[in-house]
């Protein structure tokens, strides 16, 4: 699945996040294949309790805790990708209404540096 998804990225010029999400998903299904067959092949220990009669055996699941930390750890990656591209959008519109503004007249403004771009400022009005 995530070669795939190199793949789509690759052949994708206009980039769409299709390769974020289909990594997303692909992350997911790992998680879903280590939860479901990994850790209990390898996590899981088998235990003889001889003070029984007959003795038993039970199993002891070690690390019970990791499924659901790699996935809270792909969520949060999911998080913060979403917060980025929220961030991007934002900008794009910010850059678009910024070319739709009237410049003022040399007398009547003054300009403040902000950080990426100047700002206009009427001081007074005609």
């Amino acid at each position: 699945m995530f070669f795939l998804s190199v793949i789509v990225y690759v052949r994708d010029a206009t980039h769409d996040w299709a390769f974020c999400l289909q990594t997303y998903m692909g992350c997911m299904a790992l998680v879903f294949i280590f939860k479901n067959f990994v850790h209990p092949a390898y996590f899981v220990k088998t235990v003889v309790d001889d003070s029984t009669d007959p003795p038993t055996t039970h199993r002891e699941t070690k690390f019970e805790f990791l499924p659901l930390m790699l996935m809270s750890v792909v969520c949060a990656g999911g998080l913060v990708v979403y917060w980025f591209r929220l961030y991007l959008q934002h900008r794009r519109k910010m850059e678009a209404l910024m070319q739709y503004t009237v410049p003022l007249k040399p007398g009547t403004a003054h300009s403040k540096v902000g950080r990426s771009r100047r700002i206009l400022m009427a001081t007074d009005t005609e």
